[in-house]
């Protein structure tokens, strides 16, 4: 489970705040700020900037929205590790943002996860423009949905089970899951190891893995598209994007003084 925001305001010296700003370059590199989805354009009303309150800002964003993203990244290491899931799911790249029926049977059910709720309620900065979004937790949940029902699992049901005694994102909040039980009737979802891939949409797959590591979404960091590669390859990868996200909480860390 989740720790609450922490609310703390920055002096940090000049060697941390140039390694910050490194930090939010090398994030800032990857992605494409003309075509940004909506919740990154506070991001960059923010960046780049030498002002300590908006270094503090961009740096607060990027590292609570790699938190919860490390939390999906256990569970879905948990669900290979059970049997649940499989590791070559992330061969294909996922199209974010692109819902159907199918997925929203398991998207649904993991908004009811008690980390999942607590996540709407974080307020993160009190400038004009809140830098704070639950957007890119539901991208996390997107990414986790498209490698469940690619894996052909038989039950969601001992998919929720197992994920609620992992604890890495807490209970069921019950309110929330008997709303979300009343809107979704069929609760059996259709197996397809294409979720969600380019080609599914009619996109080239080739293309948009590349347009993809240029075009990411600020702070996104979950693996996917990663081709025809072996099983410890893929374990590399995943270990790099943890790597990186460690890297991310250091830089926090160093520049909140925690």
């Amino acid at each position: 489970m989740l720790s609450k925001a922490i609310e703390q305001t920055p002096t940090p010296t000049h060697l941390v705040k140039r390694k910050a700003i490194k930090l939010l370059d090398m994030e800032a590199s990857k992605c494409n700020r003309d075509g940004s989805v909506p919740y990154d354009i506070c991001i960059w009303d923010r960046y780049p900037s030498d002002q300590t309150g908006n270094i503090a800002e961009v740096l607060t964003a990027l590292y609570y929205r790699g938190r919860i993203q490390l939390a999906i990244m256990n569970v879905f290491l948990m669900l290979v590790h059970r049997g649940f899931v499989s590791i070559d799911t992330l061969q294909k790249p996922v199209t974010l943002r692109l819902g159907k029926d199918n997925y929203n049977k398991i998207h649904l059910p993991l908004c009811t996860l008690e980390a999942i709720v607590q996540e709407d309620g974080f307020e993160l900065s009190g400038g004009p423009c809140d830098l704070w979004s639950l957007r890119p937790a539901y991208e996390a949940l997107d990414w986790l949905a498209a490698m469940i029902v690619r894996s052909c699992t038989p039950s969601l049901d001992q998919i929720l089970e197992a994920i609620r005694e992992s604890e890495y994102l807490g209970d069921i909040d019950k309110g929330e899951f008997e709303r979300h039980d009343t809107e979704v009737q069929d609760k059996n979802f259709v197996c397809n190891p294409n979720e969600r891939t380019p080609e599914e949409r009619g996109l080239d797959s080739e293309r948009y893995s590349r347009e993809l590591r240029e075009n990411n979404d600020f702070g996104f960091w979950l693996p996917h598209g990663l081709g025809d590669i072996s099983e410890a390859e893929i374990f590399m990868e995943i270990d790099n994007g943890i790597r990186y996200f460690h890297e991310i909480e250091r830089g926090f860390r160093d520049y909140f003084d925690l």
